[in-house]
């Protein structure tokens, strides 16, 4: 009985961590989701990184086309961090970069559950090369089966930050975005 609780409960606060009301915005070498709102704003203008930080989401890299090259992601969000990457990956595949000791453990619970978890029937997985192991997560790249519709999310960034006439909230948003990037692998070398 605990287990379909718990089951309906981690659906329901999945259910609850919809994308359509943050910003999406890309450049060249990293994706990052935030919050635009109030406290946002407040942070950019008090030049308050901490505030800032608190309303990104998630940060990502991709590297060769298809491999996560790194991840930053808030608790909770990262396997939708990994769900945007995969959509707009340039092949619209992605997989876990190949050097295992560049994958973090928390993104090898998040590799593995696409694997054959909760995940999996969000995703079509395909061997890297035949004969690679196919019990292993790492020899798979992997592809969202149903789109997300992420235009409403880069709306959100453009016209948030095309109200910027210096160009100073894209300036701290993008420095931030890649300093978290940056920390977060730091941390595994």
């Amino acid at each position: 009985m605990n287990s379909i609780r718990q089951m309906i409960r981690e659906e329901l606060v999945e259910a609850a961590k919809g994308l359509e009301k943050y910003a999406l915005r890309s450049t060249e070498g990293l994706t990052y989701l935030y919050v635009v709102d109030d406290k946002m704003i407040k942070a950019l203008e008090d030049f308050d990184m901490d505030g800032m930080k608190s309303n990104i989401l998630f940060v990502f890299g991709i590297k060769d086309m298809m491999y996560m090259d790194a991840v930053w992601a808030q608790k909770g969000y990262g396997p939708a961090a990994y769900k945007v990457a995969m959509q707009t990956s340039p092949s619209g595949w992605l997989g876990p970069y190949w050097d295992s000791a560049r994958v973090t453990k928390s993104a090898q619970k998040v590799w593995k559950e696409f694997f054959d978890g909760k995940g999996s029937k969000d995703v079509e997985k395909k061997l890297i090369y035949k004969g690679a192991d196919e019990n292993n997560y790492r020899s798979y790249l992997y592809k969202l089966k149903n789109k997300m519709n992420l235009s409403k999310n880069i709306r959100i960034d453009k016209d948030f930050v095309g109200k910027d006439q210096f160009g100073e909230r894209r300036t701290m948003l993008d420095e931030l975005a890649n300093g978290l990037l940056v920390n977060e692998m730091n941390k595994i070398y």
